[in-house]
């Protein structure tokens, strides 16, 4: 029969030392992962975070921005980057739309495609 356990919550501290672990002579991630009783997955995956700085700012004492917040705040960039992208369009087609370079005034066909 399997007993139900929670997820373990590492601290930023030890998740660090975790992840330099490997790093030290004679070790192995597998070698760590088992000894520590986790996934080898578990620790490439704090090893990728630890590299983009994301373990880091929760040591630092950083603000650090919940997924929700950072959702949010995108979609309003992409919003307000849309509203832009029609306002230039439509300033852009009152002056007459696009203009060849070189010519401000348009050309007559030739006499052969009459």
């Amino acid at each position: 029969m399997f007993s139900v356990q929670r997820r373990r919550r590492f601290a930023a501290a030890e998740t660090q030392r975790l992840v330099r672990k490997p790093y030290e002579p004679g070790m192995a991630v597998s070698l760590v992962a088992r000894r520590q009783q986790v996934s080898p997955s578990l620790l490439f995956r704090c090893h990728k975070l630890a590299a983009s700085g994301a373990l880091s700012a929760a040591q630092a004492d950083e603000a650090v921005a919940r997924a929700s917040q950072v959702q949010a705040l995108q979609q309003q960039v992409k919003e307000l980057q849309r509203l832009r992208g029609k306002k230039t369009m439509s300033h852009f087609l009152e002056r007459g739309g696009p203009k060849k370079p070189g010519r401000s005034t348009p050309q007559r066909p030739h006499e052969s495609f009459k």
